[in-house]
């Protein structure tokens, strides 16, 4: 999964700018400070295009293209920090750049920071040896470096990737270990699962394993693992032979499992599920009960759920000050439809004071990370010229 995103990011990127010009152009253009030839030559670079490969070349003409606005550039960048060789690992820049690239085009990053999560990476204290130095560590059964190399495996990290690796490392460590070790596991079934047809028999076997692996790592408190074994009933994928309404009543008793845990996720999706009315009678009072439990936690889409809840009126008095308080909350973390949102109270001065030029800033700003809508409302298309 994780090769082909990024084999689908690199061709859309490169085949929708160019139409293959020289070496001389890409060179000149990129001297000149343009930055979608600096995000060429650097992929030049990587794939040794007409140029000798060199990654500190890469590096180097990324870096320049991300400082003349090239999102697309921070988002290689946090793959290439994490996945290199031991001499341009580095986790911190990872995540840094990753982020940067969800600020300015939402969900672009969201695989890659998703596996951060669930491998539960931490800068300087994870992935921090060469792959040959845990391979000699694992000869002894040391389990960070069991960990390390199925990671690594799943990764694509000095080498390519290999799922069957990283199950064989993760199942060599020791069952009492951190549930995130089973949690791993549960992500690499569902993996299996999802190279097999839909009608497989096999398909519905791997999903088995991978909700008794998560079911395991909850059982150790684990919220993640929680969330997914309610999503495998939720989708009806739990290989399980139960009816949609039974699964479905199963994944909403792991989702508030895991909501009172704490987990943001769990509560969101709850919130959701609830506020949509999907598969589940439609509740606003319980919707805002997890959105808002979920919001104070941070999480930018509750935050919008709830600007929505207030400015509707639903399951509450319309508040225009609450809803515009809400949405500034998801704005200032980058949410664009929040954006365009505050905007619109902004230009109508509803909950907020009557103020254009807030209006059309935000608008502008939800335009530049491709939000369509606060183009239209500036006059502008999403790559920033007047129509």
């Amino acid at each position: 999964m994780i090769k082909r995103i990024l084999i689908v990011f690199l061709l859309s990127v490169c085949s929708s700018a160019f139409a293959k010009p020289s070496l001389d152009e890409v060179m000149t253009k990129a001297n000149q400070g343009d930055a979608e030839y600096q995000f060429y030559l650097a992929e030049k670079y990587r794939s040794g295009d007409e140029v000798e490969k060199s990654l500190d070349k890469t590096i180097e003409w990324h870096k320049k293209a991300v400082k003349n606005g090239n999102n697309n550039s921070d988002y290689l960048l946090g793959i290439i920090y994490l996945t290199s060789d031991l001499k341009h690992r580095d986790l911190a820049k990872s995540i840094t750049h990753l982020k940067a690239a969800n600020a300015k085009s939402p969900q672009i990053a969201n695989q890659w920071l998703k596996w951060f999560t669930i491998f539960d990476l931490k800068a300087k204290e994870d992935l921090i040896l060469s792959k040959a130095d845990y391979e000699k560590a694992a000869e002894k059964a040391d389990q960070q470096a069991l960990f390390s190399l199925g990671v690594m495996s799943y990764l694509s990290i000095e080498g390519t990737q290999d799922i069957d690796k990283s199950i064989k490392y993760f199942s060599q460590m020791d069952a009492t270990s951190s549930p995130k070790v089973d949690r791993a596991l549960g992500y690499m079934y569902l993996e299996k699962a999802s190279e097999i047809m839909f009608n497989d028999p096999d398909r519905a076997q791997w999903q088995t394993k991978a909700k008794n692996a998560f079911i395991k790592a909850s059982n150790k408190g684990d919220t993640l693992s929680q969330t997914a074994v309610a999503e495998l009933y939720l989708r009806d994928e739990s290989g399980e032979s139960v009816s949609m309404a039974k699964s479905f009543d199963k994944g909403i008793e792991w989702l508030e499992k895991a909501a009172n845990n704490g987990s943001v996720i769990a509560q969101l999706r709850l919130g959701m599920l609830y506020f949509n009315g999907d598969q589940i009678s439609a509740d606003k009072q319980k919707a805002k009960y997890w959105l808002e439990k979920a919001a104070l936690q941070g999480d930018p889409n509750a935050q919008q759920a709830m600007g929505v809840i207030y400015f509707l009126g639903q399951g509450v008095p319309i508040d225009y000050t609450q809803a515009a308080k809400w949405y500034e909350k998801a704005a200032i973390q980058g949410g664009d439809n929040s954006m365009v949102a505050l905007g619109r109270m902004y230009k109508a001065g509803l909950g907020v004071s009557h103020d254009l030029n807030k209006a059309n800033f935000l608008f502008n700003k939800a335009c530049d990370m491709g939000n369509r809508e606060g183009c239209m409302l500036v006059g502008r298309n999403r790559v920033g010229q007047a129509y």
